[in-house]
């Protein structure tokens, strides 16, 4: 494997990652990383393909990934979810957690997929709009809560202002809302 050390630095591998609409801009919007080096990645692809046979499915993988990852994060296997990306994730969490009819409310502007996927799984979508400077005002995110909102959801940071709420104003909206509160954290 290749070590890591300098590719952080590196102006070259930086480079095609800005972005062209403003000057000095970075562009993440696909939840891309080019700041790893390719070949880092492909060796890792590499030495997983040699590991296992594709003509066995499935081999038990997941299992053995989730092991791995609590054991380093000192948590319990049962507390991770492996899945094929972030949208994936919401799916699960939508299809599993909410029914037709049921209400989601957001912070506005958000990450794409919650309207989509709330429109999807026939849930009511409700959009609060953040405050001047893109501020999290948990109070008027509360304030729109119904009976019917099974789940508010937050970014954070938020996905496509690029700004971190501050922690006191994420836990007053999950202390006041008695149901589950989706913390976003894929840009962290």
């Amino acid at each position: 494997m290749m070590p890591l050390e300098g590719f952080y630095r590196d102006s070259e591998l930086v480079k095609p990652y800005k972005a062209n609409q403003a000057e000095g801009g970075i562009k993440l919007d696909s939840n891309e990383n080019l700041f790893l080096p390719r070949g880092f990645l492909q060796n890792i692809v590499f030495e997983a393909a040699e590991s296992c046979d594709p003509r066995l499915y499935p081999q038990n993988e997941t299992t053995v990934l989730k092991e791995a990852i609590a054991e380093a994060l000192k948590i319990q296997p049962e507390q991770l979810v492996v899945a094929s990306g972030g949208d994936q994730v919401i799916e699960l969490l939508v299809s599993n957690m909410l029914t037709p009819g049921d209400e989601v409310v957001a912070v506005s502007p958000t990450f794409s997929m919650y309207p989509r996927f709330a429109a999807m799984r026939r849930l009511r979508y409700t959009p609060v709009e953040l405050e001047p400077g893109f501020a999290l005002d948990p109070a008027k995110v509360l304030e729109v809560v119904s009976p019917k909102t099974g789940m508010i959801v937050v970014c954070n940071p938020n996905n496509p202002t690029g700004n971190q709420f501050k922690m006191e104003a994420v836990l007053e909206l999950v202390d006041g809302f008695s149901g589950p509160v989706l913390v976003d954290e894929a840009y962290a």
